[in-house]
């Protein structure tokens, strides 16, 4: 898409000044033919990469740095899906991934199709840096990307009396603490008008916003401490904003983002199972399984279901030698689920798992599957918020019954990508860096009547 297509920026009044190092960036409003282009440009001298703020911002910086945000363009799954929609539709926009993953590239005219992220300048390579959303303009309209900015040099926060510092003028915008900042990119409307991504509206239609539960509660908790080195202490957000993803290329502080995924996963819903405590040698053992989201106020999975894998793994032993007399939900020799997707399936090698209980979504178009940025529906297979679903397992005895007391073993399992994706994508060195969390799990012993 062209750069006078693609920008949408505006300027605010205010009665602040602009009080950077650099007093020659103070934009003009745009006019004539070349008004965006010139206001695009403008920008560009306005906003600074993220070193820039570390200094006052430390704690900020080493949180951000880390996060998923910055990861943005590093990202090779996400490079490779771009190069992918840009090399397989009719191109209705080449920017619909770049106005998420790097706002400042895809304004900037930096990332045209076929660019590798070797060639974009060290600001577009952070992603969604500080600058996004500091210097977002709100409010935003949801599912579109970040498109719209200020340009009068000042950043926006959440504190009403923020101090004076040599480097911008500071703007109380209490919106920033509001879950409507979140909903220019975790909403997706992709470009053929469909919303195949839609946590922001998930969250919207749940009871979390009546109860002023807003993403940042869960996703940037506070934290009491200076905003700025040398500052008064202040409730300040984390910078860390876990989600589900984590880096599988070398990126700094994965183990640190690894313990803050398995956290919100282990906190986002609860597990009830029912499995009888003793059954006689020839009954069938009925397990029971209700999963109720009644803590995370979204659907789960969110977000890019396409791609995302939770799902139930029962597994029935025998007490006294460890048998194996049932299972479904476990994996394959390569690490996927014995779905068709599966290479042992596809061989024969192993049998098709018929009784897995799996939540994901799948992009439609002419009602088959299809990748998501052409999709004309999407199939959801998630569990709203404040919703449950229920799994019930009727499994049969051997042939001669049970000979045993049993063991049944019943997880919750999450991972953000399937193996075969990343093989279909060429970046099959990732597999094994592709984590596993398990969210809930019990064990049960049913005793087998003699």
């Amino acid at each position: 898409m062209s750069l006078q297509r693609s920008v949408t920026l505006v300027v605010l009044s205010t009665t602040l000044f602009w009080s950077g190092c650099t007093p020659e960036a103070e934009p003009s409003a745009p006019s004539g033919r070349g008004g965006r282009a010139d206001t695009a440009a403008a920008l560009r001298r306005l906003v600074a990469e993220a070193q820039q703020c570390q200094p006052c911002h430390p704690q900020h910086y080493e949180e951000w740095r880390i996060s998923m945000h910055a990861y943005a363009v590093e990202d090779p799954v996400f490079q490779r899906l771009n190069a992918v929609m840009l090399q397989g539709q009719t191109v209705l926009d080449d920017q619909f991934c770049m106005r998420c993953h790097t706002p400042f590239g895809s304004l900037f005219g930096e990332t045209v199709p076929g660019v590798s992220k070797e060639h974009l300048s060290p600001l577009v390579r952070q992603g969604i840096s500080c600058d996004v959303c500091h210097m977002m303009a709100l409010p935003h309209p949801a599912g579109r990307g970040v498109e719209r900015f200020r340009l009068d040099g000042a950043r926006i926060g959440n504190i009403g009396d923020p101090a004076p510092n040599p480097f911008h003028a500071s703007v109380y915008e209490p919106s920033l603490s509001q879950s409507e900042a979140c909903a220019p990119c975790h909403d997706v409307v992709n470009p053929v008008g469909v919303l195949v991504e839609r946590t922001y509206t998930e969250w919207r239609q749940s009871l979390y916003p009546v109860r002023g539960i807003t993403c940042q509660v869960c996703h940037m908790p506070w934290r009491e401490e200076a905003v700025a080195s040398g500052g008064p202490i202040r409730r300040r957000h984390s910078h860390l904003m876990a989600g589900v993803d984590v880096p599988l290329s070398d990126f700094p502080g994965r183990e640190q983002m690894l313990e803050a995924v398995e956290y919100l996963l282990q906190n986002a819903l609860r597990m009830t199972v029912t499995v009888p405590p003793e059954i006689s040698r020839d009954s069938l053992l009925p397990v029971r399984v209700v999963l109720s989201n009644t803590i995370t106020g979204h659907d789960i999975p969110t977000g890019s279901i396409f791609t995302r894998q939770m799902w139930l793994e029962v597994i029935v032993r025998e007490v006294s030698s460890g048998r194996v007399l049932y299972e479904s939900g476990t994996l394959d020799s390569k690490g996927d689920l014995r779905t068709l997707h599966s290479a042992d399936v596809q061989s024969g090698r192993l049998p098709l798992d018929t009784a897995l209980v799996l939540f994901n979504g799948t992009a439609l178009r002419n009602g088959k599957p299809a990748f998501f940025w052409d999709a004309q529906a999407v199939e959801f297979r998630t569990i709203p918020a404040f919703d449950s679903r229920i799994a019930l397992y009727t499994i049969r005895p051997p042939v001669g019954g049970w000979s045993d007391d049993l063991e049944v073993r019943v997880r919750l399992r999450f991972r953000a990508l399937p193996p075969y994706l990343l093989r279909s994508l060429g970046l099959d060195g990732l597999v094994e860096r592709l984590p596993v969390f398990d969210m809930e799990q019990e064990l049960y012993q049913v005793r087998v009547r003699r």
